[in-house]
């Protein structure tokens, strides 16, 4: 990736703080681009999975059984749990995206081969993981209250 590629990669909420060598080390992973149009679900409901789905264009609901309850914007993660549990995990949420999206897509296995060498990284994303779940568990608590109305 040249330079202009690495500045994207500085977009993800998850990647805050990270020094260039490490952006370098993960702009290697994540190649190529995918995209999708307006109504593709990218993750369904309760099916089994260890893909990781970082934005860079568009957007994409989160649903609950066919409630929305958040929308990730340009800069979002999706899949993030398996993160936590190293692995596959069952997907809480559909994704879909509203409007015509451009993202990266890979393993959770692959993505910890690569973080895990450095554990400063590995930490620091923790760090961002963490802060991004308290924010999605507040969105989450403000939709269930209005839905409960």
């Amino acid at each position: 990736m040249n330079t202009t590629d690495l500045d994207q990669l500085k977009v993800f909420e998850i990647f805050r703080g990270l020094t260039d060598a490490q952006y370098q080390s993960l702009a290697q992973l994540l190649t190529p681009e995918k995209s999708a149009f307006k109504g593709k679900i990218l993750i369904e409901q309760d099916e089994k999975s260890s893909d990781l789905f970082f934005i860079l264009e568009g957007r994409v609901e989160i649903s609950i059984r066919e409630e929305a309850i958040n929308t990730i914007n340009p800069g979002g993660i999706l899949g993030e749990a398996a993160i936590l549990r190293r692995g596959p995990t069952k997907r809480m949420a559909t994704v879909t995206a509203l409007s015509d999206i451009v993202f990266f897509q890979i393993s959770v296995e692959k993505f910890l081969d690569v973080v895990k060498k450095d554990p400063e990284m590995y930490i620091k994303i923790l760090e961002n993981l963490g802060i991004i779940l308290e924010d999605r568990c507040q969105t989450m608590n403000y939709s269930i209250r209005n839905l409960m109305r």
